[in-house]
């Protein structure tokens, strides 16, 4: 068996106060150490970790960096994602434009007149958006039973404004957007 006593202890029961014990006469970590040959370094405590070696710190600093650029391409690509959804959704809720739809979502028109030239039937719906002017809306398709509307254009009352861009539909009445 191996002895393990540090210097200094005189007996069992009488510790011998120095260097190497503290006061309940144990031995302290430094001192084992120190009578081993080895160091716990500068600014150390006897229970602290150990830290990273260098490689691990430049791991780190290359992985906190590939980080840092993935999140500073997604700040600046997140904006341009967002703008194509709102657009895609934006013309998709004005090319799917029937009679039907735009009642029901923006509701029973002011107007709603159907005329029927053989073998075409033409609708005309206007609406009257809170604070605008009338705003007319042109659809038609075959006399067929089973045929689907097509939508033509959207003008004001008197024809000189022709809302053309999906965005200006959406402006002039707003009801067109499936979000709102």
């Amino acid at each position: 068996m191996e002895d393990t006593r540090v210097a200094g202890v005189t007996g069992l029961n009488e510790p011998a106060q120095d260097a190497t014990t503290n006061k309940t006469g144990k031995a302290t970590q430094h001192a084992v150490l120190a009578a081993r040959g080895q160091s716990m370094g500068p600014g150390r405590s006897p229970g602290a970790a150990k830290s990273a070696k260098p490689g691990d710190r430049s791991w780190r600093y290359a992985g906190g960096a590939f980080l840092g650029v993935v999140g500073l391409w997604l700040l600046i690509q997140a904006p341009g994602w967002v703008t194509g959804i709102r657009e895609t959704r934006i013309q998709r809720a004005v090319d799917t434009v029937t009679p039907e739809r735009l009642v029901a979502r923006c509701g029973q028109p002011m107007e709603d007149v159907t005329k029927e030239v053989f073998p075409v039937i033409g609708r005309t719906m206007s609406y009257k958006p809170w604070g605008q002017g009338k705003v007319v809306f042109s659809f038609s398709r075959t006399a067929e039973e089973k045929s689907d509307w097509v939508f033509l254009f959207m003008k004001d009352e008197s024809g000189a404004k022709t809302y053309s861009t999906p965005d200006e539909q959406i402006a002039a009445l707003p009801c067109l957007d499936s979000r709102r």
